[in-house]
This record gives structure tokens, C-alpha cells and sequence, in this order.
């Protein structure tokens, strides 16, 4: 494909089979905010809960940066068919517009897009309890191989006992795990707003009308974008 205008409109129809409304937004309308972090760090509780939450993911002035290498994206809408007063409801539907969001992604790069980038709406809803929750406790490498090494000048045996006992290494190198990895890599992405974008200037400059919700009764509409280059 390559006709961009064909390949807009191609991936465009695409995403329509899953989005009320997929767009063509040029990166120059899209608005990246300092101010917006506050509303994730104060006031949401999925704060530092997962891979794709801040303080995980790219600051304002990092995604203005990234930004700078995109000129355009697919920006999606999608309305709720019913209202999330019922949670397990409301976790379905988050899902269903994620794994929408990472096929266009991948359907993109697919097609030599190869810089394609989703970017979803809202806190991830692919695990009950993120595994960043759940690592374990990080020890510092260097400060564990400082005191090993105090230990084998008075007690010689470590050192012969590391060499032949391979399952004391392995424990040693246990202390210094890093936190494991996404279970879902090919899905998750961080939403508009986790990387600082002012989702509702973003999207008015594109055309569509968004407003605050007054009550957990009213219908959701979700914006998810993918970048492309």
C-alpha cells in the first residue's frame, strides 16, 4: 500500500469494523499538556499500578519528543453500548477496544507502517493485578557482589562452594530479579492521557464533540489512537 491516502482510508474502514469512528488526525493537533500527569498522579487510583500507567510511562516532554517523529494517526472512537454501573461489563468492553486498538497496530506495521504505535483510553484492564504489583522486592547487584566479597576474604569455603555448587549461583543471581515482564506485550499500550496528551483538546481538534460525564449512569464515549509513519 503504498498510497498513503488509499492506506488511510483502507485502515480507516478497518478499524470502523470494531470503532464507531476511526480519523485521520494530523500530529500537529495533537496536544501534549504538562498539566495532565496531575490528573493521573492525584485523583485516579490506578496510579503506579501497571506497565502502562505513569510513572511507567513517557513524560509530557518525552512524548512531545516522540511525537516529533509521527505526522499522522488514526484516532478511534468508541461509544459503550450500555452504561458501566456494572463493573465486569465495563472490563469487557475496555478490553474489546484494546485488542482493536493493537490489531490496527500490528495490520499497520504489517504494511511496512513499521513505526505504528497504539494508544488506548483509560487504566489497563488485561490483568486483575499487574505484575509490576506483584515483582519481587529489587536488591541492588553490586551492593550484594560488595558483600560477598567482604565474606570470602574471612571464609575462603564461598568461593569454592559458588564454583561447585551451580544452584548457589543461581540463588545469588535470584537477589538482583528485575521486575517480569507484561503478560500481554502485544496488547497493552499506555492510553492518550498516561503519556501527557490532552485528550479533549486532541479530539475536538479533530472534529468530534466530547464532554465531562455527570454521573456513573451516563454512556462512555472512549478515544484510542495508533501513530503512524
Amino acid at each position: 500500500m503504498n498510497n498513503s491516502n488509499y492506506a488511510l482510508r483502507y485502515f480507516c474502514e478497518r478499524a470502523n469494523l470494531g470503532a464507531a469512528d476511526a480519523v485521520k488526525i494530523n500530529v500537529k493537533d495533537i496536544v501534549v499538556s504538562n498539566w495532565v500527569p496531575l490528573k493521573c498522579k492525584y485523583g485516579c487510583s490506578a496510579y503506579g499500578t501497571s506497565f502502562t500507567c505513569p510513572p511507567s510511562t513517557p513524560t509530557p516532554d518525552e512524548t512531545r519528543a516522540i511525537l516529533s517523529e509521527y505526522s499522522w494517526g488514526i484516532l478511534l472512537r468508541f461509544v459503550a453500548t450500555r452504561t458501566h454501573d456494572d463493573y465486569n461489563e465495563y472490563i469487557r468492553f475496555k478490553r474489546s477496544i484494546w485488542k482493536i486498538a493493537a490489531k490496527l497496530e500490528r495490520e499497520l506495521f504489517l504494511e511496512q507502517y513499521y513505526r505504528s504505535f497504539a494508544l488506548n483510553s483509560g487504566p489497563c484492564p488485561l490483568c486483575n493485578i499487574c505484575k509490576l504489583l506483584s515483582s519481587p522486592k529489587k536488591v541492588d547487584p553490586f551492593s550484594r557482589i560488595f558483600s560477598l566479597a567482604k565474606q570470602a576474604i574471612n571464609q575462603p569455603e564461598l568461593i569454592k562452594k559458588a564454583v561447585t555448587k551451580p544452584k548457589l549461583v543461581k540463588q545469588f543471581a535470584r537477589l538482583s530479579l528485575v521486575s517480569p515482564a507484561c503478560r500481554f506485550p502485544k496488547i497493552a499500550r499506555p492510553s492518550m492521557e498516561a503519556v501527557g496528551i490532552d485528550v479533549f483538546k486532541t479530539v475536538r481538534n479533530a472534529g468530534f464533540n466530547i464532554k465531562v460525564l455527570q454521573s456513573i449512569m451516563d454512556t462512555p464515549t472512549y478515544f484510542g489512537m495508533v501513530l503512524v509513519e
